[in-house]
Formats: structure tokens, sequence, C-alpha cells
């Protein structure tokens, strides 16, 4: 071969290898960082049906709640149980019920022999109030809403039954409600129950499994329903998605469909399907528009789907099984979340805001429940899977700082140049 052809096609190969180099180390398409989970400790408890992050003992660390179908117990930042009480398929809420500025909680069960029974107790497990609801059933839900806006919570509870009862923050029962039965009584409970805000004024609303939705104001009188979808109902939520000041509700259906109802008077702002049985919908925030507010939408199928306030979806992502849970954290504080879904099959996986899965981790046992929160540390979360409760964080590994496309793209170079230097 020509000795300058030789030469002008390594110089042509080398410009091109370099091109590539500098796009990908600018673009970040070769990125060298990647996270990693790391367990910071696991606790034994057996299927939790509600857990969270929060201070229930008042010394500015959070703790961890937790309540299953016999136990309801708080562990502290390390895991260690710090007190905990048996009790046979309870609904539980959480809120400030004596004004001392740090959260209570309140569990409503029925003990054996006597009626349901609703008591309030602080974080340290001293009891604050108990009161009997002799006309109350099965308890399905409960929530703490703030009706007279004292900082002081007030208690709103749902049974089996479609029947629901307020309490003030002594205890004492301010008003009861009967959700409208519907032709089966087995689509009669509560299944969505939250608190709903309207320019400051806080109302609740609720519905039943037949997908009959009521908003009630702090007296229990209808602002606006009871409202029948047209299919049952998986899921309620209540969220300000537009930033008004006013809520919006989101309903998810046994059909796939979700709609966001307008607060204030009940209508139809949108709608949408996601082909599937709607198992879960939070709130997230993916746009980098902190006026907004997006929702993510898991499956029974597998699929996760993100809308915007509009209704627009934004991404759709699989993490499979049955996708029990979503929760957020934001790991590159770039004020966008990353979306962590779990499934039924025990896999939890970590979507990045355009919906592309950056991290992912198996563990025994379905996921029934995830909450993100600083416990110890920033970027933390909790797991329960398989009977146990873990705390993990996300660390960032980095590679060694010649680990890059552009000491790549040289070295390439150099043997371009090698070998054409071999050839003439």
């Amino acid at each position: 071969m020509n000795k300058t052809v030789t030469i002008v096609l390594a110089v042509v190969l080398m410009v091109i290898v370099m091109t590539i180099s500098v796009i990908l180390f600018f673009t970040g398409a070769a990125a060298r960082e990647k996270w990693e989970f790391q367990e910071v400790w696991t606790a034994y408890f057996p299927e939790a049906e509600s857990m969270k992050i929060i201070d229930l003992t008042g010394d500015k660390v959070r703790d961890v709640f937790l309540q299953s179908q016999s136990e309801v117990a708080i562990l502290d930042a390390r895991g260690q149980k710090i007190w905990s009480g048996t009790c046979q398929s309870p609904a539980t809420t959480m809120g400030d019920f004596n004004g001392d500025g740090t959260d209570d909680f309140v569990v409503i069960y029925q003990p054996s022999g006597e009626s349901v029974t609703a008591t309030a107790y602080t974080g340290q497990g001293q009891e604050l109030w108990t009161r009997a609801l002799p006309n109350f059933g099965d308890p399905s839900r409960a929530i703490s809403v703030d009706f007279q806006g004292d900082k002081v919570r007030e208690m709103v509870a749902g049974d089996m039954n479609g029947h629901l009862v307020c309490l003030s923050s002594q205890g004492e029962v301010l008003w009861e409600y009967d959700l409208p039965n519907p032709t089966s009584m087995a689509d009669a409970y509560v299944r969505g129950l939250d608190d709903v805000s309207l320019a400051g004024t806080m109302a609740v609303a609720a519905a039943n499994y037949a997908g009959q939705v009521v908003l009630l104001d702090g007296q229990g009188q209808p602002l606006w329903g009871p409202e029948g979808l047209p299919e049952r109902l998986r899921r309620l939520r209540a969220y300000d998605l537009d930033g008004d000041g006013n809520s919006e509700v989101i309903i998810g259906g046994e059909r796939g469909s979700v709609w966001a109802l307008d607060g204030n008077d009940g209508q139809r702002l949108w709608s949408q399907a996601i082909g599937q049985r709607v198992q879960e919908i939070r709130d997230v925030e993916i746009d980098g528009d902190p006026a907004t507010t997006e929702i993510a939408v898991g499956g029974k199928a597998g699929t996760l789907v993100v809308y915007n306030h509009q209704g627009q979806r934004l991404i759709i992502a699989s993490p499979g099984g049955k996708v029990n849970e979503i929760s957020t954290v934001d790991l590159d504080d770039d004020g966008r979340d990353e979306i962590l879904a779990g499934n039924n099959e025990g896999k939890l996986v970590i979507y990045d805001h355009q919906g592309y899965s950056i991290q992912s981790k198996d563990f025994t046992g379905g996921i029934t429940r995830l909450d993100a929160g600083k416990l110890s540390d920033e970027d933390q979360f909790v797991v329960a899977a398989g009977g146990k409760v873990s705390l993990l964080q996300m660390e960032l590994a980095k590679a060694p700082f010649w680990y890059n496309t552009l000491v790549a793209g040289f070295i390439a170079c150099l043997a371009i140049a090698a070998g054409a230097w071999a050839i003439t």
C-alpha cells in the first residue's frame, strides 16, 4: 500500500476514534460511575402491611413504624425494636394527637370478646386515649387529618362494611358516615381513604371497593358524591398535581383505568389506561419543575407508568411481576427523583427520571412495602420483603480517573499509529 495513503487512513481513523471518545466522554454515555446497594441493617418483621419512616420519639431522629396482621412495632435508626404490641388485623395511622409537635399513632383493632377499639399512643408506647367503637366493623383503613387547622390531628377510619367514623384528637366521636351499599357486600369495604386540601381547608376522600367515591368535610358532610365509577377501585390518592393549592383525587381501577378528579367538585380532569389492574399509585418529581407533581402507577402485569399533571405519559418501564410498591429518592440531588419499584417476586428496580434502569436487587419473598427517607444517612430507604425489613442506601462507585473514553481513544490512536508505522 502507498505510504501516503496509509498515513492518511491512519490519521482519519485516529480523528474518528478521538471524536467518538470525546462525544462519549462529555455526554456521559460511557459513565465511569455506578450506583451500588449498601445494606445498613436488617431486622425481622413478618409481612409488613404498613411502614413509614417518621420521628415518633421526638428526638429529631427518624424511626421506622411497622404494622402487620398481628403486630405493631417501632424500630429506631439502628433497626432495634423500641416498642411493639400485638393485635389482630389492625388498621393504623400516625399524626400529632396531643399537640406536642411529635407524631403519635393510633391502632384500631378488635380485642378478643370486645367491640372494635381505637387507641392512641405516643412513640414511647404511652397510651393517650382509648375509644370503643361499637358500631364499627373490622377495620380496613385509617388516616389522620387536621380538619381544624390547629396542628392537632383528627382521625378518620373505615371498616369492611363501608362505615366511616371520625374521632377528635382526644378520641371523642365527631361524626359517622356510611358509603352507599353496593350490589354485593363483598364490594362494600372502604378501599380508599386520603386527606384532600382545598385551598387550605382539609377534607377526606373515601371510596369503597365497588368504586363509589365521596368527599367529606370536617363535619362529615358530603362536598360531592358519592360518585360511581365504571369499574372497581384499587387505589385512591390525593395530590396537588398542578400546584394551585387544591388536591386532585387520583383513582386507579380494577381494569387499569387511571382518573384524576377535581378535588373541588369531583369532575373528571383526565383519564388514562395502563392495560392491567392498578396495584399502586404514588407521587413523584421527575420533570424538574417542583411546582407540579407527577404520578407513578404500578400494574398487576409488571408495568410502571408515569404521568404528568395533565395526564400525559412521560415514561413507561417494566419491573415485572406485580408492582406492589413505589417510592422515590433523589440520589444525585438534581431535583428529579429516581423511582423505586418493588414487585411481588422480590425484585427492586431503581429508574432514573427518563425511565432507564440504573440498578436492581432481588430479595427473598415479595416486596410488601417501600419507604424512603433519612435515618442514619442521606438517600436511604426501607424495604419490607420476605419477613424482614432492611435499611439500604445507595453508594456511588467511581472508576479510576484514567478509566474513561478519552484515555481509551488515545490508546487506540497509539495502536493505529503503531500499525501504520509497521506497514510503512
